[in-house]
């Protein structure tokens, strides 16, 4: 394994340092939420075909809401103006608009970015994808740009988890056993936008992170369980 192991650790550690500061800030901007930070106990480990399952069903009912993103320049704009305003009532109506079989969710926002819970069941409630820019580099703002061409890069990874069931077994089973080459191997044959600078594997998840010439953010894409 030479250098991998620490390499991968460190990595680790920054990413969740990434998405604990987001997840943070969404205390008072989060709708519907069921729980409250540090209060849960410690998770049961996640079977691989849970979490195979929880990415399918997460392909199926995102992937109209990111088609919808990445085509419509004017939805993307009229989005982007909501989550500035930290609107959550427009935000999960425009959620339902795109993606109508979406049902329940749990969404949030810092301003910065869109993130959407989805309910399942133990061992993991809740399993979040969102789109957010680097925390602690701005506030309230997110680039309707910037918003599609993520959009347009993660829809294929989308369209794999709701209808390519063996990849996303795949994938799941290399972020279950911890092994980011294979995962990463994985992602990189589906997002291929030349804007992705690094995947990082986090516990259960995997988070993108995306450079454009357009903006000095950094901008990210997480599929994560929910801690919070």
């Amino acid at each position: 394994m030479g250098k991998t192991p620490d390499n991968v650790y460190w990595v680790n550690r920054r990413a969740a340092a990434d998405r604990m500061a987001v997840i943070a800030g969404l205390g008072k901007t989060r709708k519907n939420s069921r729980t409250s930070p540090g209060r849960r106990g410690k998770r049961a480990p996640v079977k691989t075909v849970t979490l195979a399952y929880m990415l399918q069903q997460t392909g199926r009912k995102m992937e109209p809401f990111y088609r919808r993103v990445a085509t419509d320049e004017s939805y993307a704009r009229r989005f982007c103006e909501a989550l500035a305003e930290s609107d959550l009532e427009k935000i999960e109506q425009m959620l339902k608009e795109a993606s109508p079989k979406i049902g329940h969710t749990y969404p949030g926002t810092a301003g910065i970015g869109i993130f959407v819970g989805l309910p399942f069941g133990k061992p993991i409630e809740i399993y979040t994808n969102g789109t957010t820019l680097s925390p602690g580099t701005t506030q309230l703002t997110f680039q309707p740009e910037a918003f599609q061409r993520i959009a347009r890069a993660i829809l294929p990874l989308y369209h794999r988890f709701a209808r390519y069931p063996v990849y996303t077994g795949k994938l799941a089973r290399a972020l279950q056993k911890k092994d980011p080459e294979a995962a990463v191997k994985l992602l990189r044959a589906v997002v291929r936008d030349e804007a992705l600078r690094s995947m990082t594997v986090v516990d259960s998840g995997v988070i993108l992170r995306f450079r454009f010439p357009f903006t000095r953010y950094t901008c990210l894409h997480m599929l994560t369980p929910d801690e919070v």
